[in-house]
């Protein structure tokens, strides 16, 4: 009989760990990875790939440690920032002399210029690509002040009107 007890002690295995943490904290990486940047990417694939999953019983609090790196990556995700790249070519087609532009043409100008707000993230593109549109808009809107378009109009219409090579002197 002992010899028998014996091969049976000798045969106990310990049971698996419990992963459901593990796996409960896998569930909540978000589908879409491609918004976030590289290095809390990173950080979340250096603790998905921590995890063994051959831990028994006896090794629990290795396995909570993987849930919790799991979890920690997973809160710690960055998105990338957003794409300015519109509003920085619609700030580049504003005139350097505006002086010549009404100051309401020219206000709506300056509020749109105002109304960026720089450290929006990916997730907010449309916020920035909205931006570039009202800059636009504004510099489409920019109206030359009447004092000097009347000027324009009579200088264009002192001009001499063009002689004709046909005349009417002989020469």
């Amino acid at each position: 009989y002992a010899a028998a007890v014996q091969a049976a002690i000798d045969g106990l295995t310990y049971r698996g760990a419990d992963y459901k943490a593990v796996d409960e904290a896998l569930g909540k990486i978000p589908e879409d990875l491609s918004l976030y940047t590289e290095a809390s990417l990173k950080a979340l694939n250096d603790a998905k790939t921590a995890i063994a999953w051959d831990k028994n019983v006896t090794e629990q609090s290795v396995v909570d440690g993987y849930a919790a790196a799991v979890k920690a990556a997973v809160n710690g995700l960055a998105y990338k920032t957003a794409d300015y790249t519109a509003v920085d070519k619609a700030l580049e087609k504003i005139p350097e002399d505006l002086s010549m532009y009404t100051e309401e043409s020219v206000k709506a100008l300056n509020d749109a210029k105002a109304a960026i707000v720089r450290d929006k993230n990916v997730t907010e593109q449309s916020a920035i690509d909205a931006y570039a549109a009202a800059i636009e808009k504004a510099i489409a809107g920019l109206t030359k002040k009447q004092a000097e378009t009347e000027t324009e109009n009579k200088v264009s219409e002192e001009k001499p009107a063009a002689v004709s090579k046909t005349s009417d002197n002989p020469k």
